[in-house]
């Protein structure tokens, strides 16, 4: 069941951590379900913009879709130390934001929704949600999920 005021266009399978996490999982776009914007119903672009929205609503959230859940949820590394002491990435790692070594991970036993609660799934989607608005804006990207359209041009 989805209770929700719009229907879903995309999904990360399985929905289990532990098995997303470990095993892999993959990514389904419902490009199926894409409503057609209407040009009345967009209201803060130019009468010039609107036609470009209409005229590629399907592309353009294809590729946000695409980068949400491959590249937003199907990347990043939940840096651990383990009950003996072993960490699951270098150690000698720098946090390219501070220039120091990493001293925050997840402890034995510790998850994301553990640390996270009630916020998890929502601090997840905007995480996804930034990756993909982020890298939407980059040709290079555009050229690989769009190879028919010149994003260069």
């Amino acid at each position: 069941m989805f209770a929700s005021s719009g229907t879903p266009i995309g999904i990360n399978i399985p929905n289990y951590d532990d098995i997303r996490e470990y095993e892999g999982f993959k990514n389904v776009n419902l490009g199926n379900v894409y409503g057609k914007p209407n040009r009345s119903n967009i209201l803060f672009a130019t009468e010039e913009d609107k036609d470009w929205m209409v005229k590629y609503s399907n592309e353009s959230l294809f590729v946000v879709v695409a980068l949400h859940e491959l590249l937003g949820h199907g990347t990043g590394k939940l840096f651990r130390k383990s009950e003996n002491g072993e960490f699951n990435f270098d150690s000698n790692l720098i946090n390219p934001l501070t220039g120091t070594s990493i001293t925050s991970f997840y402890g034995p036993n510790e998850t994301y929704n553990g640390k996270f609660g009630d916020i998890s799934s929502a601090y997840e989607e905007c995480r996804a949600d930034s990756v993909a608005i982020y890298l939407s804006c980059f040709p290079e990207v555009l050229n690989v999920l769009m190879p028919e359209f010149n994003a260069e041009e």
